[in-house]
């Protein structure tokens, strides 16, 4: 399956296109890269660096004006929502900062947006590694986390089993060829909880593993 199209919202003239990958944002008709003002560059410790590599491409999360997660970006594009007023930083990264010629920003963490949008309706695609994310790379049967695991039809695709969120699940080698062309009752063993579509949101809580603490509170991780 392929990835739809990023939704564009309008926002009293301003236009955000909101992804869960690479957050494709647009203000006023212009793209973030073609905003970005010139001669951004990043140091740290006050020196300033001709680099905008490492620090201006760290995740950002985006909230919506009422504080409901919305999507992720970089550092580098929320700075410029932030430039433009159409966010505000809600929290930084500590000790960060991307530097311009005349200016140093602390690298924003959290962003809120100043205007409430209303969210688009974004299915998340139905694909292997979105399976792997959703179970947490884990076998579904027997618990066990595995780099080569297979997907199962709950229901065989023999006795009618469709290529849904709710009749597949992530099995390790051994348990797929122990429950065959088998329902998981009629091969004796037993989910360890019921296969369902997922929300955006837990997926943007994966990122949360590997970025800042500071997101856990708004992705209701504490």
């Amino acid at each position: 399956m392929e990835a739809s199209s990023s939704p564009t919202i309008s926002t009293g003239g301003q236009f955000v296109a909101a992804t869960p990958d690479n957050s494709q944002w647009a203000l006023t008709g212009r793209s973030i890269s073609q905003a970005t003002p010139a001669g951004m560059t990043e140091g740290p410790g006050g020196t300033a660096s001709p680099s905008n590599g490492n620090i201006t491409n760290r995740r950002v999360l985006i909230l919506n004006q009422n504080y409901e997660p919305l999507s992720l970006c970089t550092v580098r594009r929320a700075i410029v929502m932030t430039l433009r007023g159409a966010a505000e930083v809600v929290e930084t990264h500590t000790f960060l900062a991307v530097r311009t010629v005349s200016h140093a920003f602390p690298a924003p963490s959290v962003v809120r947006l100043g205007q409430y949008i209303r969210p688009p309706t974004r299915n998340v695609i139905l694909n292997r590694k979105n399976l792997l994310i959703r179970d947490n790379y884990r076998c579904q049967y027997c618990g066990v986390k595995l780099a080569n695991l297979t997907i199962d039809h709950i229901r065989p695709r023999q006795k009618g089993g469709e290529d849904t969120w709710e009749n597949l699940v992530c099995a390790c080698p051994r348990c797929n060829s122990m429950k065959g062309d088998r329902t998981p009752e009629r091969a004796g063993m037993k989910l360890l909880s019921r296969p369902r579509r997922p929300h955006q949101i837990n997926f943007i809580r994966q990122f949360a593993a590997n970025g800042d603490p500071a997101w856990r509170p708004y992705l209701f991780m504490e």
